[in-house]
């Protein structure tokens, strides 16, 4: 599901890099073993916000991570736990990142003119 941010809003876009999680007391009924292990990950994962708008990935995990476009555009360098990588996005474009120290963690962030333009893109791509 992609989200929306109108800059009316916010300052600045806040992207959590959240740690894996696990699940190991009392897990639900059915094949889960023990423990349910869940990657570390960018919340949200897929946005949509307007072109010059300042966003800003916030290391909530112990381990460095790192915000690194695919064509390296941009890329943060390791982010240590507590610290930002901050990015004003302006081009109009499609963005996919991912962490250098965890490849399978990606994100992608849609840069629009227009907020109509977001949701002219979210209702495209939701098969609305």
């Amino acid at each position: 599901m992609m989200i929306i941010i109108h800059p009316a809003l916010a300052e600045e876009i806040k992207i959590s890099i959240l740690p894996q999680t696990t699940l190991a007391s009392n897990p639900p009924p059915g094949p889960l073993s023990e423990s349910t292990y869940t990657r570390a990950s960018y919340i949200p994962s897929s946005v949509c916000i307007e072109v010059n708008s300042k966003t800003v990935w916030v290391n909530n995990d112990t381990r460095a991570h790192t915000v690194t476009e695919t064509t390296e555009k941009f890329d943060s360098g390791n982010i240590t736990q507590g610290k930002t990588f901050s990015h004003t996005f302006n081009t109009t474009g499609n963005y996919n990142y991912f962490d250098r120290n965890d490849p399978k963690m990606t994100g992608f962030l849609k840069v629009a003119n227009t907020i109509q333009e977001c949701e002219l893109f979210t209702n495209q791509t939701s098969g609305f």
